[in-house]
């Protein structure tokens, strides 16, 4: 089982990404960074072109996108104990860049959801990983 942002994790999601279709209807490439911020920062990077979806590590030079949250967070959204929208309007998840560009492939994004399951599915939690209480808007940072 991957460990949650480990080399190995990063290089699962790929894997399954590489796998996978490539995704309809996007109207040009996206890249979003994903960055963990605290003690343990982590950064990785999603591409989601035409031709396909990679994942790798490290920040991307030409990120369209950033979704800037903490560990604990991240870990809710991959798992789904945490939905995106309930983090942002709890101010636990930030994003910065170009938010048309996620709009208009905000179709192909929501397919990544099935393509990283399995992946999801046999991830194992880093120390620090679990948060018992999701964020939820009232909750706060």
């Amino acid at each position: 089982m991957p460990e949650f942002l480990s080399p190995e994790w990063i290089d699962a999601l790929d894997a399954a990404a590489r796998d996978a279709p490539p995704p309809a209807g996007l109207p040009r490439p996206l890249v979003v960074d994903y960055v963990i911020a605290g003690e343990d920062h982590a950064v990785y990077h999603v591409t989601v072109a035409s031709a396909g979806v990679r994942v790798a590590a490290g920040p991307a030079p030409d990120a369209d996108l950033a979704f800037v949250t903490d560990r604990p967070t991240a870990y809710a959204l991959h798992t789904g104990a945490a939905g995106a929208q309930d983090a942002f309007a709890a101010g636990r998840l930030k994003v910065r860049g170009d938010l048309n560009a996620l709009i208009g492939a905000r179709p192909a994004l929501a397919a990544l959801d099935d393509v990283f399951a399995g992946v999801r599915a046999r991830t194992s939690p880093a120390p620090g990983d679990y948060d018992p209480e999701p964020p939820h808007p009232e909750a706060g940072p």
